[in-house]
């Protein structure tokens, strides 16, 4: 009953920091809990000692003193009622929430407990956020973590791409940004102009410090938020094509992004009219006219 409303409690906590950081899980929330919550242990001189009893959760005195009731000889609160561990008497009942008391010792006494730190319920499941099957609710890894692989989601959108390692890549925005203008028609930009893997994010960074208009496809998908990152861009052409290859239309695995029977601006400009786009329902590129509005996918590395 304990874990579950632990569980009703923090499910909020831990909804609302998923937006903001997508790794975030039930280990972060613990680990404040039991920041604010820790074991509080002191030392006791031989002879009278006076101390604070810090702990929220009021304690009998038999329990509490249990461990070292063979060296005390009295513990007196503010009222003057007394435990006395040699008779067995205890006559001031719990102990209290930042309540004082006096204890007479026969010796030292080093790294007493007065309070224990939270105790928290330890749950097994795979504790990589860079995994496909990354539990939020997971505090102990189990070793069930999955490689990632071609049309997982992860990192706010649809792997597309994996590098060697299986731990980066590329992934594609769920769903589409809109239809919009590649912008800048008749003026050649400065860059903007690769079509290779690798180069979708210099070339939205070209286009938008070297193009003045706004709402346009690139700004669109460097304005881009979603699923917790800001971070997305216009794809290249060879990019658009690697999707439409491995999620889209042609994949072995299905249009698992959705993609529309359309076309597709890239981030690769062709001249100063025109930019090339991926038709999806036919699998070819071609150059369009800038003025043109043509659908836009953002994608984003990991």
């Amino acid at each position: 009953m304990k874990h579950l409303i632990l569980v009703l409690l923090l499910t909020p906590c831990l909804l609302f920091a998923q937006v903001e950081n997508p790794c975030f899980s039930i280990n972060d929330v613990y680990m404040d809990i039991k920041a604010e919550n820790p074991t509080h242990s002191r030392g006791f001189n031989e002879g009278w000692n006076m101390f604070g009893y810090p702990c929220y959760e009021p304690q009998d005195a038999i329990a509490f003193f249990q461990d070292i009731a063979n060296v005390i000889v009295l513990v007196k609160d503010v009222n003057g009622d007394v435990y006395w561990p040699e008779y067995g008497y205890n006559g001031m009942g719990d102990l209290l929430h930042l309540e004082g008391y006096k204890i007479k010792l026969i010796e030292e006494v080093f790294d007493f407990d007065l309070c224990q730190g939270v105790s928290l319920p330890e749950i097994e499941g795979c504790t990589d956020c860079g995994s496909p099957n990354f539990d939020v609710w997971a505090t102990e890894d189990d070793g069930s973590c999955e490689p990632l692989q071609i049309g997982d989601t992860i990192a706010g959108g649809i792997v597309f791409y994996l590098d060697e390692s299986l731990e980066h890549g590329l992934v594609a925005a769920f769903e589409d940004a809109g239809s919009y203008e590649w912008g800048c028609y008749n003026d050649y930009l400065d860059g903007a102009d690769e079509p290779g893997f690798g180069f979708g994010m210099q070339n939205t960074l070209d286009i938008i410090n070297d193009c003045s208009e706004s709402n346009i496809a690139a700004s669109v998908c460097y304005d881009y938020e979603a699923e917790g990152y800001n971070d997305w861009y216009l794809p290249t052409l060879d990019e658009l094509e690697l999707m439409h290859q491995n999620i889209g239309q042609v994949s072995d695995i299905g249009n698992v992004g959705g993609f529309q029977n359309s076309h597709y601006w890239s981030s690769t400009e062709y001249d100063d009219l025109q930019a090339y786009v991926y038709v999806f329902n036919y699998s070819y590129s071609d150059d369009h006219f800038k003025s043109s509005s043509r659908l836009v996918r953002p994608i984003r590395s990991f």
